[in-house]
Order: C-alpha cells, then sequence, then structure tokens
C-alpha cells in the first residue's frame, strides 16, 4: 500500500473510533444513572399529582437554580405507596429542558407517592388530603 492510502485510512480509522467513543459516552452520561436507581435520582419542584385507578400523572421541573434538563425517572411500587426518582443533568440534558411529565403505571391502589432521592424520601401526594 503507498503512503497517502495508508495515511488516509489509518484518519479515517481514528475519526472512526473518535467519533464511535463520543457517542458511547453521550450514551453512558444520558443513560447509565439509571443503574443507580434512586441513589442517582435528584431533588424536583412538584407542580401536580394526579393519581388514578392503573396510573399516577406527575408533573414538575428541575428544582435548581441553573437550569437542568430532564433524563427521565425511576419508581418502585410497594403496598400502596409509589417512589418516584427523577435525574437531571445540566451537560447530558442539554437538549432537553427542566419541565417533566411522567406517567406511572401502577398494579394496585396508590394511597402515598413519594419523591425519592440520593438523600431520602418525601411525601408528595397522599389519599388523606
Amino acid at each position: 500500500m503507498n503512503k497517502p492510502k495508508k495515511i488516509l485510512s489509518t484518519c479515517i480509522i481514528a475519526f472512526a473510533f473518535i467519533l464511535a467513543s463520543s457517542v458511547l459516552f453521550f450514551l453512558a452520561g444520558r443513560y447509565a444513572w439509571k443503574i443507580g436507581g434512586f441513589g442517582a435520582c435528584d431533588n424536583a419542584r412538584i407542580e401536580n399529582v394526579t393519581v388514578g385507578d392503573s396510573s399516577v400523572h406527575i408533573t414538575g421541573s428541575s428544582a435548581t437554580f441553573v437550569p437542568q434538563g430532564f433524563l427521565g425517572h425511576v419508581y418502585k411500587e410497594e403496598s400502596g405507596a409509589l417512589y418516584v426518582g427523577v435525574n437531571f443533568d445540566s451537560f447530558f440534558g442539554m437538549f432537553e429542558l427542566g419541565r417533566f411529565d411522567i406517567t406511572v403505571p401502577t398494579d394496585e391502589e396508590i394511597t402515598k407517592v413519594y419523591l425519592k432521592t440520593a438523600d431520602g424520601e418525601r411525601l408528595i401526594w397522599s389519599i388523606e388530603e
């Protein structure tokens, strides 16, 4: 192989490696937090909680002063209580707004809804209200 073709193929391989690494880095930053479960969840400003027969609908936004994009949520249903955690990030959420509008399917009647974060949990809705 002559020298210009070898340089060109090396540049193409290097470019492909950098592109693939960048995509993997971005995807890991956007979705790998779910591995940490509630330990990776952030506090949020809850605006509305609506509990139905088979789902819970929650709207809110980031509770921080610096705008952060909403990346997603995790949840756990346990003995009539629903625990919901949300995650925000400034860098990996740059294409998202800080607002969220989620609907969580439920299997049983929900009597309490908690926002669960890495620091603890906070009751955001109760049937007694």
